[in-house]
């Protein structure tokens, strides 16, 4: 038979207790150069500090975080 006794959760892993504040600040830049009236490039950075209850998650590795990305269109 199995057991119904409920397991207890380890000491060593911390509870997040998420609460209804600020998430996030962002700071974030973008940019666009025409090549000609087809080609275009696209570029943008951003940086994101987590604040309060989700920046002590375990789920998180780095508090901030910077994210560059470039991108060539072609319109026709």
């Amino acid at each position: 038979m199995a057991s119904t006794r409920p397991i207890p959760a380890p000491a060593a892993i911390p509870c997040s207790r998420p609460a209804a504040t600020r998430k996030d600040a962002r700071l974030a830049a973008r940019w666009n150069w025409a090549w000609s009236p087809s080609w275009m490039l696209t570029s943008s950075v951003q940086a994101t500090h987590l604040l309060g209850s989700p920046r002590h998650s375990p789920l998180v590795e780095r508090p901030t975080n910077l994210t560059v990305s470039t991108a060539i269109a072609y319109r026709f």
